[in-house]
């Protein structure tokens, strides 16, 4: 991260030394407004950002800078799976009786140990046989998965991991009956596919989002297009529980959330094209 933070700021001291005009791509919720971008978007002519509601936020930080909502390239190719999900489901070797609690990892062993271990636990404690773990390993995660051994040997029951190069994020989530993730994009899919996202978050976790970000706060969870569960099994058993009924009305309530504020894009490249049009129109 500090090494793209460098060439950042480089890249914009070079344009601004040339009177080039540039501008930034904001790919997350609030990142215009860390401090390390602060010191050189001021002079930048233009940024892009992810939906309307950054539009407001980031021209209260930079009034004199042109703000469009673009969207995000890579979020958006969540929102097209390729295969059929009974299809897919064979090779997580989950038959169509069976639900699929998706488990999505990040790169840091020790928040994926304690992720991994509370959503296995809290499985177990919803009572039910029907119910599968897949965990999706990080493509930035180095580890042995081996590591993982102690907690896939000692459950009561299944725990499958699988990578993106196995299968994509869009197919992995749409095989998904309820996420459980931690600080993980992998939500952007639960919301435009519409399935059920928790998100469950160990202390070690949220003090990993607060050194990161400067705020413990998960957008996803005040948007209401995810569930926010603090290190808890019980509480997080008794939510899977209540989600993997559509018509509760949590369920309905989340799936309503995501719908209005996740709507499928068009198609996929759709970010792309709003970006080369504007740079294209010189409205900036």
């Amino acid at each position: 991260m500090q090494v793209i933070r460098v060439l950042q700021s480089q890249t914009a001291t070079i344009a601004i030394e040339r009177n080039i005009t540039f501008g930034f791509y904001a790919d997350t919720y609030g990142c215009f407004s860390r401090p390390w971008f602060n010191v050189v978007i001021p002079r930048a002519s233009l940024l892009f950002v992810v939906n309307e509601d950054e539009v407001k936020k980031a021209k209260e930080f930079f009034p004199n800078i042109s703000v469009f909502s673009s969207g995000n390239s890579v979020w958006e190719h969540f929102a097209f799976p390729k295969h059929h999900k009974d299809e897919l489901r064979e090779i997580v070797s989950v038959g169509a009786n069976s639900k699929v609690v998706l488990c999505p990892l990040g790169k840091n062993l020790i928040v994926n140990i304690l992720h991994l271990g509370g959503v296995v636990e809290a499985v177990v404690m919803t009572g039910r046989n029907d119910l599968h773990v897949v965990a999706v390993l990080h493509p930035g995660d180095r580890n042995d998965i081996d590591i993982y051994n102690d907690l896939t040997e000692n459950s009561q029951m299944p725990v499958v991991f699988i990578s993106s190069e196995e299968m994509s994020a869009p197919d992995l989530v749409s095989i998904t009956d309820v996420m459980v993730e931690s600080a993980s994009t992998f939500f952007v899919g639960a919301a435009f596919q519409q399935k059920p996202c928790i998100s469950y978050f160990t202390e070690i976790a949220l003090n990993r989002i607060e050194q990161r970000t400067g705020s413990r706060e998960w957008k996803p969870c005040e948007e209401g297009v995810s569930i926010e569960i603090h290190g808890n099994p019980k509480k997080l058993a008794k939510k899977i529980n209540e989600l993997l009924d559509p018509n509760t009305d949590t369920a309905i309530r989340l799936r309503e959330m995501q719908k209005k504020l996740y709507p499928k894009p068009a198609k996929n490249g759709q970010a792309v094209d709003l970006m080369m049009k504007v740079l294209l129109s010189s409205s900036f």
